[in-house]
């Protein structure tokens, strides 16, 4: 019994720290690149980083100002503390849906002025990029009447002089 338990407890100890590797490929998949994806998608995972990412600022922002506003405008009588347990200065259940979806709408917004603001950069880029790029157009003297031909000091001169 002792002899198969041993047995058991090695088999399995050989195979669970064995490494699973010697019978995969041996090439190991590459990390995504910057080309694989389009345009798009980096401008809308940027949207979502920036709206999530601001949403636990704004909601205690708003919680805060919220508090204030109740407690200067006399609907409260004490300041209701975000991170406070106790149950005797909480917000209602509609104040609560109320500081939730106003930061909900504050961060998209600031999500939207942040793509807005990129759009507006790589529009201006573009625009730059292209105005230094432009041909410059050479129209040939004679089809200009405006233009006055110079000579150059070395057509002035005989062949002669110029040796």
């Amino acid at each position: 019994m002792k002899h198969k338990i041993l047995t058991v407890l090695f088999t399995f100890l050989l195979f669970s720290f064995l490494p699973l590797n010697i019978w995969a490929d041996s090439t190991s998949p590459e990390p995504y690149t910057y080309e694989e994806f389009p345009d798009t998608m980096h401008k809308l995972r940027r949207f979502e980083i920036i709206t999530l990412g601001s949403m636990p600022f704004v909601s205690l922002d708003i919680s805060l100002g919220y508090s204030g506003y109740k407690y200067l405008s006399g609907k409260s009588t004490t300041f209701v503390n975000p991170f406070s347990s106790s149950q005797s200065e909480t917000y209602s259940e509609n104040e609560i849906k109320g500081i939730i979806l106003s930061s909900l709408g504050v961060s998209v917004g600031i999500g939207l002025c942040d793509f807005f603001i990129n759009q507006y950069k790589e529009a201006s880029a573009k625009k730059k990029l292209i105005k230094e790029n432009q041909n410059i157009n050479i129209i040939p003297i004679e089809n200009d009447p405006e233009a006055v031909k110079i000579l150059l000091p070395e057509a002035e001169m005989s062949e002669e002089e110029v040796e």
